[in-house]
């Protein structure tokens, strides 16, 4: 009797190790497609000449990641994932930081030149110069 409890015993305990082994992190396929497709959005949009750092470290963190898919450590590829998308998003911030302080740039010039203008034809105009005397 002792005996078929000792193996009723090992039996659940396998059983319990064997459900255990089933219930690992699933991979993240999610986050890989997330990662990827900033990334891809990175390069295309041309942030890698705004933020070269962060770009390579998006691309370098995402070739990790898939390198942890393929070695079956979820965890590591999640976090990778996650980095790369991170860096890949700062890289376009950077991007759009650039773009608007060129576009700021802009208008200042073309402000200073109509306040140029202005000036030029307010010190010219028949209003601010002296009446002609008509001579006696």
């Amino acid at each position: 009797m002792a005996e078929w409890r000792l193996y009723i015993s090992l039996a659940s305990v396998c059983a319990l190790l064997g459900l255990a082994g089933c219930a690992s992190t699933p991979m993240p396929d999610a986050e890989m497609a997330r990662a990827s497709a900033s990334v891809a959005q990175a390069r295309q949009s041309g942030a890698g000449e705004a933020a070269p750092m962060e770009l390579r470290s998006a691309e370098d963190n995402l070739r990790n990641a898939r390198s942890a898919v393929t070695s079956k450590k979820a965890d590591r590829a999640r976090a990778l994932a996650e980095k790369a998308e991170l860096d890949a998003e700062l890289a376009q911030a950077k991007l759009r930081r650039q773009q608007a302080e060129r576009a700021a740039a802009e208008v200042q010039a073309a402000t200073d030149s109509l306040r140029q203008e202005s000036e030029r034809s307010m010190n010219t105009s028949p209003a601010n110069s002296s009446p002609a005397r008509e001579a006696p």
